[in-house]
């Protein structure tokens, strides 16, 4: 039985029993007030018990302080288990990978701990990592998949993590690692130093092989190869051989997946997309100026152009412009990741945050007075994307209290709950959000709500929820 199997028919064995138990005093964990409110009728028409997912929160005691335990539950309160973090303060972050969230304590010093946390067994995984620097990869980027992810200490070290089995690698054959990239087959990982590179293979990090003065433009072949950039100029790297194919190609931007591959040029500032033998170039009529961002599934590329930020159609040729000018990615997809991109002006604390659809070209642009007129500015750093990232969550600064703001490719922009501290996660079919809020009179506490603020259960004091799914 697979991982995310077995854990399905725990849980629903348990919500049998939780169901043969409604009624019974304190069954559910949640407090007397959100059984009130749900004897009221104020559950959503989906019960919650139907949703998928586990919810995770940091504990904390009667002062609001984190204990260092992380709490799992049940969408409807139900506490689980508790499992005891390394530090003083630790709190989950979605891996991507049903029943499996990293584990991020960070110590005093402002050095990070990393552990992962795995929902079916349960346990936390010591991945034998000191605390550090970590970055930690958003699911969907470029150096997660659905099975593995790379932390990246950069100018120091790179780890492949196997997130299904629960093993880290540290990765060999660059001594200051600035980037890793995960294939589009998950086969590969390339580690990027300042000029050389690392080809590991996956199923066995012991097989590297080390290329110097070669830069990554971009995969192709679906990951059995890459164009790179050499000194002798563009050409095709065979990831099998580790042997390098000259090309005529010159001012490549990026590749774009497909059969066959084409490659994004730039021909004295315009966008032109052309095959890789520098065939059929055709003329997009963008004028680049900054980092393209291309959909994964082929359809299309974004653009910084001195006109603001232009999506373009790599078929019809179209251009729309979809965002202001100074607007640049704060979500970009990896090559399998979702066809939603994600941007901001980070200079402008009044900016917009910006969802583009790459397959259509349909983007969303909300400014924070559409969320709250005294709104100060959306804080970056606290986007939380829904599993598609067609929906984010992210805190808005007021004067004397903070918004946590749903912004939705699919409805208008809502405030979900206020206070001095929010934070919140999204449920995998963005229909409500498990939040936590302090008014500053007790300890924060966690809730359910609906996108647009309803109170949908209250379940108890906690800090920093994360939704996991589980299948």
């Amino acid at each position: 039985m697979s991982i995310s199997s077995a854990l399905r028919a725990a849980l629903l064995a348990l919500l049998v029993l939780l169901v043969a138990c409604t009624g019974n005093e304190g069954a559910g964990g949640a407090s007397d007030a959100a059984t009130e409110s749900a004897a009221a009728g104020d559950r959503p028409q989906t019960p919650l018990e139907a949703f998928d997912g586990l919810l995770v929160h940091s504990a904390v005691d009667g002062g609001g302080e984190p204990t260092g335990e992380v709490v799992v539950s049940l969408p409807d309160g139900t506490e689980l288990y508790r499992l005891q973090g390394p530090g003083q303060q630790a709190f989950a972050a979605a891996t991507g990978v049903p029943g499996r969230a990293w584990l991020v304590a960070p110590d005093a010093a402002g050095a990070i701990g990393i552990g992962l946390l795995d929902l079916t067994t349960p346990e936390v995984i010591d991945l034998g990592l000191p605390p550090s620097g970590w970055q930690v990869p958003p699911a969907g980027s470029v150096r997660a998949d659905d099975q593995r992810a790379v932390l990246l200490l950069p100018g120091v070290a790179a780890v492949l993590v196997d997130l299904v089995e629960g093993t880290a690698t540290q990765l060999t054959g660059v001594d200051a690692p600035v980037e890793a990239l995960l294939a589009p087959d998950g086969a590969t990982v390339l580690v990027v130093g300042d000029d050389e590179v690392a080809i590991v293979n996956t199923e066995d990090p012991t097989r590297v092989a080390v290329l110097e003065e070669l830069a990554p433009v971009g995969w192709l072949d679906g990951g059995g190869q890459l164009l790179v950039a050499t000194p002798l100029g563009t050409g095709i790297l065979d990831l099998a051989g580790s042997t390098v194919t000259p090309t005529e190609l010159t001012d490549v931007l990026a590749t774009v997946p497909g059969t066959p591959d084409r490659v994004l040029l730039d021909r004295g500032g315009e966008l032109v997309v052309s095959g890789l033998d520098g065939a059929g170039e055709q003329v997009l009529g963008a004028v680049v100026e900054g980092p393209v961002v291309v959909d994964p599934g082929g359809a299309s590329a974004v653009v910084p152009t001195s006109d603001g930020v232009t999506w373009v159609d790599l078929a019809s040729g179209e251009v729309r412009t979809v965002a202001e000018e100074g607007a640049t990615p704060i979500s970009r997809p990896g090559p399998a990741g979702p066809r939603v991109a994600w941007y901001a002006d980070r200079e402008d604390p009044l900016a917009s945050l910006v969802a583009i659809d790459l397959a259509t070209g349909d983007a969303v642009q909300v400014a924070p007075a559409d969320a709250d007129p005294d709104g100060d500015g959306f804080d970056l750093s606290t986007v939380r994307l829904s599993t598609d990232w067609r929906s984010a969550v992210v805190a808005l600064a007021g004067v004397d209290r903070t918004d946590l703001v749903h912004v939705s490719m699919d409805r208008p922009a809502s405030a979900i709950v206020a206070g001095l501290d929010v934070a919140g996660s999204l449920s995998p079919d963005r229909t409500v959000a498990v939040v936590s809020r302090t008014d500053g009179t007790g300890p924060p506490v966690i809730s359910i709500r609906g996108t647009a603020g309803s109170l949908v259960l209250e379940i108890g004091p906690g800090r920093a929820p994360l939704w996991v799914p589980v299948r």
